[in-house]
């Protein structure tokens, strides 16, 4: 959130210090942390070997009924599995897996750089992350475009289209 560094001593110190860090046992408390403290526009950098950014079905089916001709209800009907028919609200979704997805869709993430483990490394496992990704892309098209390797990295622009990126990289 803020730049900092750590000295051996194990005292925080940097350009804009952390007074009151939080910690917690679960990642997608950071979500709820960065909403509290009014986060926005950040770069994060996720250490692990889970994603944690799946997608949230956000379309709501009340949609349909501020749609004024067949030309919108067949507008909004396009991408059916992109529905929420939980009966809950988006925020009340989020969850470890995913609560990387809300703070794109809502800006307080604004880049995000996935760091893997060495085992991501082997060519095989490389390739079933770029299905992993695919397949993601094929159920649901928003949160994922322009998916292309570069050297060690698998780079695709994620959430929406206001330049997210997502970068899985092991350096």
């Amino acid at each position: 959130m803020h730049s900092l560094r750590l000295r051996r001593d194990g005292a925080l110190v940097g350009v804009d210090p952390i007074d009151d860090p939080v910690m917690m046992e679960d990642h997608d408390g950071a979500y709820h942390a960065w909403k509290r403290a009014g986060i926005d526009g950040r770069i994060l950098v996720h250490i692990d070997a889970h994603m944690d950014w799946a997608w949230i079905a956000d379309k709501d089916p009340r949609d349909l009924l501020q749609a004024r001709s067949l030309t919108e209800v067949e507008s909004v009907l396009k991408n059916r599995h992109l529905w929420n028919l939980s009966g809950r609200r988006s925020d009340e979704l989020v969850h470890i897996g995913n609560y990387i997805y809300p703070a794109l869709q809502e800006g307080i993430v604004k880049e995000f750089y996935w760091i893997v483990p060495d085992a991501f490394t082997h060519p095989r496992a490389r390739r079933n992350l770029v299905r992993t990704f695919q397949r993601r892309m094929a159920v649901n098209p928003r949160s994922m475009r322009n998916l292309r390797l570069e050297h060690n990295r698998i780079l695709v622009d994620i959430g929406p289209a206001r330049n997210s990126r997502a970068c899985s990289d092991r350096r």
